[in-house]
Order: C-alpha cells, then structure tokens, then sequence
C-alpha cells in the first residue's frame, strides 16, 4: 500500500509494482503527535498527514510538492522517517504544454527507477497497461449531482454529505478519485509513461496550478444543482475560487475544516441547512388531526419550547438550563410548556427538534436544522428582516433571508467559543458579576479599552490583566462587547449587509452587545420580546408548514 496526498500521483504506475495506491484519510481527532514532530505554523492537511503515519503505521509515503507545507514535512520526514520504508516526493510540473508533459514523464521515470532499486522489484509494463481499466471514467455525471468542490476532504466528511443530500455527489476536490477518460495502450515503457503524464496534467487543475480556467467547467454542467465548497483552515489557495463562485447563483455552501473529526455537530448543521436550502424533504410522524405543533430547540446554554396552534398563534413556551443532559431538559421544557399552555401531549400534531442536541431527545419527531429554523422564526416575528444574527452559548451564526424568509445563504463562526454566550460567561467569572449586571455596566463607560486577541482563551488573559491593572469594570466590559462585535460583523460582511438586521439567541439580551453591533453595522438592530424562542418557534412553523402541505 501506497499512501498518497495529492490527486496527481500516478496510480497506474503503483499498480505496475503490485502496489495499491490509496488517499490518505484523515480519520483523526487530534494533533499530538505532529504538533511535538512539525514546525507550528504548518497548515492543518500537513499535520494531517503526519499524524496519520504514526498513528496508523503508513509504511509508504508518496508526496506532490504542491505548497511550502508539504515541503517542510518532507524535508521532517527525511530526518525522522516515523517508521516509513518509503518517503518519496514528485515534482509537478506547474503548467500544460508539450513541454510540461514531457518533464512530467520524466519525474516519473524517476520514481520507476527509485522503486526498483530501493525494493528490488521490476516496473511490469503489463500489469500497468491492465490496470488503467478500472480508472476509466467520465469527468461529469450525467444526472443531477451536487459538485464538492475545493481543497481535500476527509472521507468522514465526504459520508456524512452523501448521507445528508438527496442528490449524489461528484468529489472534485484533491481527494479525488484517480480516473482516466481514455486508454492506449504502448510496447515499450517511455511512450507509456508520456502518454500517462499527459493524461494526468488534462486533469481538471488544481488552484496551485499556473492557468486554472480549465476549473469553470467544474459548474458548467447543467446538471450541476448546487456545490460545497472545502477549505483547510490556514490554507488560502481555495479561498479566492470561492468568492467568485459565490456570485455565480449557484446554491454554494463553504466549510472550513481542519481534517479531523471533531465539531460534527457544526459540521451537520451545515450540511442538513444546505439541503434544507435545496428542497426540505416530508415528515413521517405526522398527526394531522391534532390541533398543536411543537418546537424544540435544544442548544448548549438553554433548551426552548414554543407550542403553536393552526392558527400560527404562539400558545405557550418555556425556558431551560440544557444541564448536563439534553433530554432531561427537553422533557422538563416540553412539561413545563404543556403546562401553562392547559394541553396535553396527545393535543400535539408533530414534534419538531432543532439545535445540537435534536438528534439526542426521544420525542422528537422530525429534525431541521437551526439555520432554517431561526430563519422562519425572524420572518413571523418581522418580514422585513433580511439578515438574522445568531449569538448562541456555542457558536454564531449570520443568516441572509428572501422576501418569503427563504435562506438565501448562511456562515457560522464554530470550533471556538469567541463572541459567543460561553465567551461572555468567562468574562462575567473574571469580573465576579453576573450575566445581567454585565449585560448593562458596559454602556456606561469612560476608557475606550480594546480587547485584541480573536481567541477567547487569551481574551480572558487580557481581561484578567486589565483588572490586575485596576482598570475600571464598564470600560473592559465595553472592551469586550467592541470584541463580540467586531467578530460578529466580519461574519454579516461575509454573507452580506442586506436590509433590516434582527438579532437572535441568548446574547439579544446583552444591551451592551447589542448597541455595539448596531454602531458598527451603522443600523438599528431589531430584538423581539423573547429572542431565545426564536429557533422553537422556527421549528414548529415549519412543522405546521409540512403538515399543510
């Protein structure tokens, strides 16, 4: 087994040496040993890469010097090999000419010779040629598909997008499948190999490439209904193929990764909200002959329930610490929600869960995803607004709406607790006040201090020094609402000003929060009456929308 990076290694030249080529999966949750093996500064794939060999005892290793990151690895590996046989790196040649193509052919030459001498085994020109059958393939589907398109994704990644969606989907991305649109077959090596380096640099380009244009055909197909698009955090090569695919009208989902298989949560949230953007599928659970609809949102900080009827009138909702136990909260939320509403559960058509914990609670009976659900909710509540800003205990989340509510596009600041619930309950800890009293100290302040760092670890850092350096109470606090909304606005840029903004969640209840996100967006931001119910109230309008339908 050959383990390989990059969808440029030559597969088919594997196979002529009895050897299986395979992508590198990055089935990790963590970076122990890199981190103690690599320079800090390498980008997450690199890293990646050597912790898969020693967790999972890679005995080869094939590299493409695509980037100064994998150089760096190699260069490691060539002084600690980790228990490798094989550490070898290919030159890629960087453009498409005749001339490319040959030194291409060249470098794999090079390899053939390096393999026989260092094992001992003969290239079989034979079983090269019988190999390239099973790379035979077409370069687009010919149904509807949905395109994965960008920087490598994990196969854990890849199942849990094909699981989601209800269209297949075509991976384009570095982790692609290795495959050939044409075979000839040759008598002697060198015209085999020439012909081959060709075949593989008429591939679709990656962005590291000198002329990508050859990439617009990846969205021409017009069976093409929509694309993810993967990005390796501290990796910029996708990022700019993005921005412009983004004005293209295409239904687009970003995500940033660092290859591990933490944060699934976020991760499905996103996946199930794009779906959810492509077409919602129907319910099975439902009672169309009782007269109440049920939202539950189960979130980090809070579990909330609103109970509707068909009349779309808000009959009851609830409050709760989420705890240690989401469906111990949720059952007590639900309780408590029937309770002042006067009904029982046999009066409720549909449960219908949202939030992190929606797939942990028994009772419900269908899952949206928050996205949607705070969306539908800001609409009912105003249906002027165009974009919803969500600050929950977790994460944040900007949601762009139509005129009918729709989700237009959405980002999310996850992974790290930086302007979010659980960021201010640190800081309230540090200063030994509450939550409330937080809420409003910082509007009355004299010192325009500035809290620096973007990671919620050292912001703290720096508060707990403001306070050593007996600075007043209001003026950090107002350093740290100008923090939450700096952030908070560089995630609405990302998805765009439009129209009235609405603010969602926990953090609504911040009036120190809340008028600097209006300075800095220049616009008043609306709040309802209750602004944690919003994501409950989503989900049970859209439960009673499914009903209807």
């Amino acid at each position: 087994m050959i383990q390989c990076m990059c969808k440029y290694a030559p597969f088919a030249i594997f196979d002529g040496f009895d050897e299986v080529g395979e992508i590198l999966d990055s089935d990790i949750s963590s970076f122990s040993h890199s981190e103690r093996l690599l320079p800090p500064n390498l980008c997450a794939y690199t890293k990646v890469v050597m912790e898969s060999i020693v967790q999972k005892g890679v005995k080869k290793l094939f590299l493409v010097n695509c980037c100064d990151s994998i150089k760096r690895l190699y260069d490691t590996l060539l002084l600690d090999k980790c228990g490798l046989e094989m550490v070898y790196m290919m030159e890629l040649p960087r453009k498409v000419s005749c001339c490319s193509s040959a030194l291409f052919a060249t470098e794999i030459m090079k390899f053939i010779t390096y393999y026989e001498e260092q094992f001992g085994v003969k290239f079989s020109l034979e079983k090269f040629n019988h190999s390239l059958y099973k790379y035979l393939g077409k370069a687009v589907p010919e149904q509807e598909y949905i395109a994965v398109l960008g920087a490598k994704a994990s196969k854990d990644f890849l199942f849990k997008v094909s699981e989601n969606l209800s269209l297949p989907i075509d991976n384009q991305t570095c982790s692609r499948a290795h495959f050939l649109t044409r075979i000839e077959h040759f008598e002697t090596v060198q015209k085999a190999i020439e012909w081959y380096a060709g075949e593989i640099l008429a591939y679709t380009p990656c962005m590291r490439m000198i002329d990508i244009s050859m990439r617009k055909s990846l969205i021409n197909s017009p069976n093409l209904k929509g694309v993810i698009y993967h990005t390796v955090k501290f990796c910029d090569h996708y990022g700019y193929e993005y921005a412009e695919l983004a004005n293209k009208g295409l239904p687009i989902l970003k995500v940033e990764s660092d290859l591990t298989l933490q944060s699934s949560g976020q991760m499905m949230t996103r996946i199930e909200a794009f779906q959810e953007q492509l077409g919602r599928k129907r319910g099975t659970n439902m009672k169309s002959d009782k007269l109440y609809v049920v939202g539950m949102d189960s979130g980090s900080t809070s579990t909330n329930v609103v109970i509707i009827n068909r009349n779309r009138e808000i009959v009851s909702s609830s409050i709760v610490p989420t705890g240690a136990k989401s469906s111990k909260s949720a059952e007590l939320a639900l309780e408590l929600a029937l309770k002042e509403a006067n009904i029982v559960r046999d009066d409720i058509a549909l449960i219908v869960g949202t939030g992190y914990g929606r797939y942990t609670i028994d009772v419900v009976e269908e899952n949206i995803t928050e996205i949607s659900c705070h969306a539908k909710g800001a609409h009912f509540l105003n249906p002027l607004v165009r974009t919803v800003i969500d600050i929950g205990g977790q994460d944040s989340k900007v949601i762009s709406l139509d005129e009918s509510g729709s989700v237009k596009g959405f980002v999310m600041n996850d992974k790290c607790a930086a302007g979010t619930g659980r960021f201010l309950e640190m800081i309230a800890r540090s200063l030994e006040i509450s939550l409330e009293t937080m809420a409003t100290e910082g509007l009355n302040w004299h010192e325009d201090l500035t809290i620096t760092s973007v990671c919620s670890v050292f912001a703290e850092s720096e508060v707990v020094s403001l306070i050593a350096n007996n600075k007043e109470r209001s003026d950090i606090i107002h350093g740290v609402n100008k923090s939450i909304a700096s952030k908070t606005v560089s995630l609405v840029e990302r998805v765009g000003k439009n129209g009235v903004f609405m603010m969602t969640g926990g953090v609504a209840k911040n009036s120190g929060v809340l008028a600097e996100i209006s300075r800095c967006l220049g616009s008043e931001v609306y709040v309802s009456s209750e602004p944690q119910i919003c994501g409950a109230l989503g989900a049970a309008l859209l439960g009673l929308e499914r009903i209807e339908k």
